[in-house]
């Protein structure tokens, strides 16, 4: 049985990262600090096991999911089945088990454990959802998903999670950042809830456990989006979208991951691409390049995800979607805070090498399944000038290159993506500004058994934001 030595290795992984762990500098004590300062292993296993419970359970008698009819036969049989690639659909795979590893991380993460011993916790939650919490064979692509993208999205949660609790408020403001925090960290909302730290007054943790929030955006906008058929369709869609960015280049070592991270997301209403974008970008590490008044340089090793939509209804596909959930390369970035007298500069540059992603295919239709996974290389730029902190430029490119390269996967072939925006954000008031875009897409797929395929789209953007 294939899993027993897996399930051992991750065990031994997971409890000696536990009370042999030194806490992190988020983990500092005080009474009513938002972090415990000693490591629970045990009640970080129980809450994985109480996360998995709570998806079975709503799998099963709230979406009355076939997979979720769960038994012991079923049990010994995944025990005994080999790693699988599944055909569950796109957005459960490249974003569902994402969020989900991010519970079983926050549920290591607000237990004192370390970004590592966290990860691990993934792993082990991951594990037992495979086996344990399906009828479906074990999947190689859920586990490297859940495991990958579920460690950036819950050390990113983590973090924000910092921002928003504040043990020292009282009353409807304190009410509204707790319920925030549960929405964004249930893990570490359930932790606060069961320890009492939830209503209990104290002081937060010191200010230099937490990098700062360097740049904050949330905008309600149209999104003009339009898909170039042989007649091209387009339609106007309400959205709201958020740019958010801790940390950067800034002369100096980096050794602590996630320390920096940008994040670009949008939803829309009214489409089928509720999530029409999803873009994260975290340092791992980095040694610095220069460094002086003028110029700040550093050369690191980056995490990456994207999911990208630009679906405007479920017969009505183009490019995308596409995504991207492990992958991790070596990236520039530069900030010259006075490349003109009045004006800032910002660079960024990153080499992706993709262990798994995903493509739109013309021809796969697989259960709920019609994208091809695989795994290739990518790159990805920004450039960004800013005027006085008053208006700002900004120009994003993004390039995929993935291969299929077993059936299982999908169509056997390789395709190739490519989008270009471009942002124009100009200040308003003191908090409220304008924002403008502009993005294209375009897709080339290449099939060994089918004709080859191309598809283009673009989006328009226009909208009011509220800045930090």
């Amino acid at each position: 049985m294939p899993a027993k030595p897996l399930l051992l290795l991750l065990l031994l992984l997971t409890l000696p990262s536990a009370p042999g762990c030194a806490a992190e500098p988020d983990s500092l004590a005080t009474e009513g600090d938002k972090r415990p300062s000693e490591v629970h292993p045990w009640r970080m296993l129980g809450d994985v096991l109480i996360t998995n419970g709570t998806f079975l359970l709503m799998d099963r008698f709230v979406l009355n999911e076939p997979f979720s009819r769960v038994t012991f036969r079923s049990m010994r049989r995944n025990l005994r089945s080999s790693f699988v690639w599944d055909n569950d659909a796109q957005f459960m795979n490249q974003f569902g088990h994402p969020y989900q590893g991010s519970i079983f991380y926050n549920s290591a993460r607000s237990n004192g454990f370390s970004v590592l011993g966290s990860a691990s916790a993934v792993a082990l939650g991951s594990l037992l959802w495979e086996y344990a919490c399906e009828t479906d064979p074990p999947s190689v692509n859920d586990m490297v998903t859940t495991v990958a993208s579920g460690t950036l999205f819950g050390e990113l949660t983590h973090q924000m999670s910092q921002h928003i609790i504040d043990n020292r408020r009282r009353g409807a403001g304190r009410v509204i950042r707790e319920a925030a925090n549960a929405v964004l960290n249930p893990a570490d909302a359930f932790e606060r809830l069961v320890s009492g730290r939830m209503w209990k007054l104290g002081t937060n943790a010191e200010a230099g456990s937490k990098e700062p929030v360097s740049l904050l955006r949330v905008a309600v906008a149209d999104r003009y989006a339009v898909a170039m058929k042989p007649a091209s369709h387009g339609r106007h869609l309400p959205a709201v979208a958020i740019v958010m960015e801790q940390g950067g280049a800034d002369g100096e070592a980096h050794r602590k991951p996630y320390d920096f991270f940008a994040l670009d997301g949008m939803l829309t209403l009214g489409s089928s691409a509720f999530f029409a974008r999803l873009a994260l970008e975290a340092r791992l590490c980095s040694t610095p390049l220069t460094a002086s008044e003028d110029i700040s340089g550093e050369l690191g090793l980056y995490q990456f995800y994207r999911y990208e939509d630009t679906r405007l209804a479920d017969s009505l596909r183009g490019p995308f979607p596409f995504g991207e959930t492990a992958a991790f390369g070596p990236g520039v970035m530069f900030s010259m805070p006075r490349l003109l007298p009045q004006v800032a500069f910002e660079q960024r540059f990153f080499v992706h090498g993709v262990a798994l992603g995903s493509a739109e295919s013309n021809y796969y239709m697989m259960k709920d399944r019609h994208y091809n996974m695989g795994s290739g290389y990518g790159a990805s730029a920004m450039s960004r000038l800013t005027w006085q902190g008053r208006a700002s430029l900004q120009a994003d490119a993004y390039y995929l290159h993935l291969f299929t390269w077993k059936n299982a996967m999908g169509d056997p072939g390789n395709a190739r993506l490519l989008s270009l925006g471009l942002q124009l954000r100009a200040r308003l008031m003191p908090h409220v500004g304008l924002m403008l875009g502009a993005t294209s897409f375009s897709r080339h797929s290449h099939y060994t058994h089918h004709e080859n395929k191309a598809a283009r789209s673009y989006e328009l953007r226009a909208g009011l934001e509220w800045a930090l």
